[in-house]
């Protein structure tokens, strides 16, 4: 015989076979197996060993050791021949069903610790999401209390607000959930693009607007609902709201109520008031008018001669002269004055006028009170009568200014924006700042001789040259003003000033203060002074 690697194996087909001598068992086996193929049905046990230790992988085999696996061979078949007697036996039964469940059992068995551990896991995730679930459960129990709260909160200050009936449902009174919605889709429209900021801002605006008409009534703002909106916690709107109250026959009363009681009275001044009556009021009116408008109408042309006369004075370097003149407009409609033939009239006491003149002037303003009507019931309410007299009779809307001027021996001319487009730097500068002066001047001279002529200019004469600069300044002395001026490169140290105050302001890169340098102008040169203390030392000592 000889042994081969498989030989020497151990048999997984037999697993009794797989001891620790398995070696030498199935050596010995096929020994037996050779000589049963030759007809050989008897060994001994020598002819066993001696067949055994003729391979080297056996040299160190002993007979002992032969004698051992022997018997140890016998008794393993003597095991194997009780093992299929009991298979035999087995077979008659249901064995082959316990075998599968058994297969079964043992198969889960090895499957269970991943199982068990899937499990887990699938657990622990569903305990997380349990968990998870019950903190959204109990914020949203307290999302849903906080909401209740506030629709009784909305609810409150929706019953509070219907209370002032500002707003009124036309038909039958609905629940308070029905009336709200019905409330928004009829304001949807008008208040769409509202806000209450800005409802407020206008309600301001109208309120100032139209609070000195009201001064009888006592107007004035107050604020509602200051204790429920105590109640109101954070996120809730403000329940606060501005209201209008006035006073009417001495009680206090709504601004809704005032306007019912305005309408009342309106209604019946209307049946009061008869065409007579009417008419004598408007010829009242016209009359008191007239002489009122006649005097602000002299006024103004004073004013202006007072500015030609300063403006036609003026010596300036570039040899140019400015002439302002106040021309009448013409009249909008027939039965209104052209504002010349208008001003004629006016300029004559009512009294000494003809008769055609009289009747002339009153139907004018007759025609402006018809138009001042029209045009406030057309406004809806939005402009009162009031307002469209004051701008129908605003007598500055009569004229229009037209400035001209004049170089050297030329013709006068008017100075139309593409004649100012010609100018040169300074010319343009006293085109711009002469009449300013002179406008100014003309309005100080009403004063007392020892009032100050104050004037202030943000970013003075910017864009006129030095020439020009020293000009303006001059300008600017011989008119005596008072001037404070300011600019990111003027100095002003012009020796057309006999002195100036300059103030420097620095302010170094991204710092929180500025430092103010204080210079004087003595007509000669700027100094510098040591703080502002001593510029007022210096400006006493030249008083």
């Amino acid at each position: 015989m000889h042994v081969t690697e498989k030989l020497t194996r151990p048999l997984t087909e037999a697993k009794y076979l797989n001891a620790d001598n398995a070696d030498r068992y199935r050596s010995i086996m096929r020994i037996f197996y050779e000589n049963y193929e030759k007809l050989r049905y008897w060994m001994y046990q020598e002819e066993v060993y001696a067949e055994m230790t003729a391979d080297p992988y056996f040299a160190d085999y002993r007979m002992e050791q032969c004698q051992q696996d022997l018997a140890m061979l016998k008794e393993l078949k003597k095991e194997q021949e009780e093992y299929d007697s009991i298979l035999r036996q087995l077979e008659l039964t249901d064995y082959e069903q316990i075998r599968q469940k058994l297969d079964e059992c043992m198969e889960w068995l090895k499957d269970y610790p991943e199982r068990l551990q899937s499990c887990v896991a699938e657990k622990t995730l569903n305990e997380e999401r349990i968990r998870a679930l019950s903190e959204q459960a109990a914020q949203n129990e307290e999302r849903i209390s906080e909401l209740r709260r506030r629709a009784e909160y909305l609810e409150t200050c929706f019953a509070a607000e219907r209370s002032l009936h500002y707003v009124e449902l036309p038909g039958e009174k609905a629940e308070a959930a029905e009336s709200a919605e019905k409330l928004r889709s009829l304001l949807a429209g008008e208040c769409r693009d509202m806000d209450k900021e800005q409802i407020i801002r206008s309600l301001n605006q109208v309120y100032f607007e139209n609070r000195g008409f009201l001064t009888d009534y006592q107007i004035m703002q107050t604020e509602l609902f200051e204790e429920l909106d105590r109640e109101a916690q954070k996120g809730d709107p403000s329940a606060k709201r501005l209201d209008i109250a006035a006073r009417y026959q001495g009680v206090r009363i709504p601004f809704g109520r005032l306007l019912t009681h305005l309408a009342e009275e309106i209604a019946e001044l209307k049946d009061l008031i008869k065409a007579g009556d009417r008419e004598l009021f408007e010829d009242i009116l016209a009359n008191t008018v007239s002489r009122k408008i006649r005097g602000k109408i002299n006024s103004s042309n004073a004013w202006v001669e007072k500015m030609n006369s300063l403006m036609g004075a003026m010596n300036t370097s570039s040899g140019l002269k400015l002439n302002l003149r106040w021309r009448s407009r013409t009249a909008e409609t027939e039965d209104q004055l052209d504002t010349k033939e208008l001003v004629e009239l006016l300029k004559k006491d009512y009294r000494l006028m003809r008769e055609d003149e009289a009747a002339k002037l009153s139907a004018h303003f007759r025609s402006k009170v018809e138009e001042a009507r029209r045009h406030a019931r057309d406004s809806g309410g939005m402009i009162s009568f009031y307002q469209v007299m004051k701008e129908t009779l605003d007598y500055r809307k009569w004229f229009e200014f037209q400035l001209f001027f004049q170089k050297g021996g030329e013709r006068v001319k008017e100075l139309t924006n593409s004649v100012f487009g010609t100018f040169s730097g300074g010319e343009k500068a006293m085109a711009m700042y002469v009449p300013l002066f002179s406008a100014v001047v003309a309005k100080y001279q009403g004063g007392r001789p020892d009032a100050p002529r104050l004037i202030s200019l943000d970013e003075a004469f910017a864009g006129v040259d030095n020439r020009n600069i020293r000009d303006m300044f001059r300008l600017m002395a011989e008119f005596e003003f008072d001037f404070i001026i300011n600019s990111q490169v003027l100095w002003g140290d012009c020796d057309t000033l006999d002195a100036l105050a300059i103030y420097q302001l620095l302010r170094p890169e991204n710092a929180k203060f500025v430092t103010v340098m204080p210079y004087l102008w003595n007509g000669h040169a700027r100094v510098m002074l040591e703080d502002e203390s001593e510029m007022e030392k210096r400006a006493a000592q030249e008083a």
